[in-house]
């Protein structure tokens, strides 16, 4: 272990905290902003190509619905995006040529794009992690857990119907 430092998971950020199965024994911090939250939708940057900027249509508007966005996110979420589309560069390289090639020496050896597809995809998901955008890490910060509370509160309504609460 290095010296001085810790070992497990990293802590939730306070904004998924809500979730979290200890109830009322933990107090839910406020969600602590760097640069503030965007105003409006950052759009994406313009050198990102269709992949990227599909992944910046889908998760940004996500984020910012959520309120989890800071203005200085937006170099994480770029190099998001660009991990996303180089994944998908180097997937469609590896349909036209196959995951093997041969060296001149005639050695039968993966593609390199094989290498840039598994590094790409590992990447991503890092940054995935950090922004709840994996089942997973969904799951360990606790949402599924309260999106599941909100289903069965909407379903007991549904089958119970509304119910007033009368003062005693």
């Amino acid at each position: 272990m290095a010296s001085g430092g810790k070992t497990g998971r990293p802590p939730k950020p306070p904004h998924l905290k809500l979730g979290n199965a200890n109830g009322p024994k933990e107090k839910i911090p406020e969600a602590i902003t760097i640069g503030g939250r965007p105003d409006r939708l950052p759009q994406p940057p313009d050198y990102l190509n269709e992949d990227g900027k599909r992944f910046w249509e889908i998760a940004v508007p996500a984020l910012h619905d959520l309120n989890v966005l800071d203005i200085v996110d937006r170099p994480t979420l770029e190099m998001a995006a660009t991990a996303y589309e180089r994944f998908h560069q180097a997937r469609r390289v590896l349909q036209v040529h196959g995951v093997l090639t041969r060296r001149p020496s005639g050695e039968i050896v993966p593609h390199p794009a094989v290498r840039i597809e598994r590094e790409a995809q590992a990447t991503f998901l890092r940054f995935a992690e950090q922004f709840g955008l994996t089942a997973s890490a969904r799951a360990r910060l606790g949402i599924a857990i309260l999106q599941g509370q909100e289903m069965l509160s909407k379903a007991m309504e549904t089958e119970l119907g509304e119910t007033e609460l009368k003062p005693a």
